[in-house]
């Protein structure tokens, strides 16, 4: 399992850079892998979770970065300059981190509540404001 999460967070992390020409499509890959690297931890290591809630990270990178330097050992071989390209969106803002349950109680945008799991991340887009999924937020829905 771990080659698996490796192989997916590695594949749209090399060659990508905060000057693509496509900075929407590489966030929603960014958060398609983060949304998959969150629900393999929370099946096989649901403890290593709790490290992240509660709490948001209003867009700080710190916290989403710190987790995954921790878990890196179950990521591998994704290495550190990986992890810093995965916790920013393709405009270089960090990414949004909240529970669910905080998310909920700020009516947040339908589509941002699809994300897989506990833990909420998306992008407050080229803009760079929280809106919870409204307006110029990217948000992650997985195909149903």
């Amino acid at each position: 399992m771990r080659t698996t999460i490796a192989v997916v967070l590695l594949g749209g992390l090399l060659g990508c850079s905060p000057e693509t020409p496509a900075p929407r499509a590489l966030t929603t890959s960014r958060l398609k892998q983060l949304g998959y690297t969150l629900e393999v931890l929370r099946k096989e290591k649901p403890a290593a979770l709790s490290s992240l809630v509660p709490g948001a990270n209003d867009g700080k990178e710190d916290r989403l970065r710190q987790f995954l330097m921790h878990e890196q050992a179950n990521l591998q071989p994704i290495r550190e300059q990986d992890i810093g390209k995965l916790v920013t969106d393709g405009w270089g803002h960090p990414f949004n981190l909240a529970s669910r349950a905080e998310v909920t109680a700020k009516d947040p945008a339908s589509p941002l509540l699809r994300f897989p799991g506990d833990i909420l991340v998306w992008s407050s887009g080229p803009d760079g404001t929280n809106q919870f999924g409204r307006g110029d937020d990217v948000v992650y829905t997985p195909a149903q």
